[in-house]
């Protein structure tokens, strides 16, 4: 029976995203679904192909995939409360950003976390100056300054910083990875990566 769905591996070098010259010119992978299905990308296959990419990155690859965790969710109350969110706010899944998303999650990783930065998330966007600071933990400082850093693009949190196990914790650096991975890859890597 021919559904329609090709046999062939699943091939970066395929897509018509992709260059000799320059490899994956796309910022987000459009096929990031078809390849999780074909089995040609999983979890730490992905933290590969997004830090590869950055040469600040590409010497501490193998040291970044060894700290991660299995599961992208810090247990179901993290699921629920970024679901919860999402109800909170009040748009459609059409109106999120992957820098939006990626900040909605890391901010919903810990319960405190997300009690002091709920908040922050209007019908029009983060408004990360309405987060509650008092009562953090050093990781959850960590968390609240990456998702600014990736939603606005600024380099608060730079490369050195996070491949530096004295600055981003082993707690919070599968967060920030994950984060890393929903900008560059989108919403399936919560969906496909569990």
């Amino acid at each position: 029976m021919n559904n329609g769905i090709s046999n062939k591996p699943a091939s970066c070098k395929l897509c018509t995203e992709y260059t000799r010259k320059r490899g994956c010119i796309s910022k987000h992978c459009p096929h990031l679904a078809e390849r999780v299905a074909a089995g040609t990308l999983n979890y730490k296959s992905a933290v590969a192909e997004a830090f590869h990419t950055n040469p600040i990155f590409s010497d501490h690859v193998t040291a970044i995939q060894k700290r991660l965790s299995d599961s992208v969710w810090n247990g179901t109350d993290h699921k629920r409360r970024m679901e919860a969110l999402r109800l909170y706010t009040g748009r459609a899944k059409s109106f999120y950003s992957n820098e939006y998303l990626a900040a909605m999650y890391l901010l919903t990783a810990t319960k405190t976390l997300y009690e002091n930065t709920h908040q922050c998330f209007t019908r029009y966007g983060p408004e990360f100056a309405l987060a509650r600071k008092t009562g953090l933990s050093i990781d959850e400082y960590t968390l609240l300054g990456t998702a600014k850093t990736l939603y606005f693009g600024t380099e608060d949190l730079t490369a050195e910083d996070i491949t530096a196990p004295e600055i981003v914790s082993p707690t919070a650096l599968p967060f920030i990875v994950t984060a890393v991975l929903i900008v560059r890859f989108g919403e399936a890597v919560l969906n496909d990566f569990v």
